[in-house]
């Protein structure tokens, strides 16, 4: 993966930053900045997209500090029962929830 595909995002491209929704993301995806995560053995796991329009701006909330951080949310898929949320802070770390869909606000 080449660092360049997680650069700062600039709000006012948001919706040109890369997104999948239409299957569950592979290796190749994070690693060309359309997912933040990938699922090993998908079908095993009964992996798939939820319908969830991406990119979508969000507001997640820190647990700990109670702060709300603006995000952009590039993926969503269910597996074993559990949401996993992938999603980007507007400085371009990525980082991922599992099981957390309740904890981010969606906007947009």
């Amino acid at each position: 993966m080449t660092d360049d595909v997680w650069l700062p995002i600039d709000i006012s491209r948001w919706r040109e930053i890369p997104s999948i929704s239409d299957r569950v993301a592979r290796e190749e995806d994070v690693a060309s900045g359309r997912a933040v995560f990938f699922l090993e053995n998908p079908e095993e796991i009964n992996a798939h997209p939820l319908d969830v329009n991406v990119p979508r701006c969000a507001i997640l909330t820190d647990e700990q500090s109670r702060k709300q951080i603006p995000v952009l949310i590039i993926q969503v898929e269910q597996a074993d029962g559990k949401v996993y949320v992938g999603y980007r802070t507007l400085d371009g770390r990525q980082w991922n929830l599992f099981g957390f869909r309740d904890r981010i606000a969606r906007r947009a």
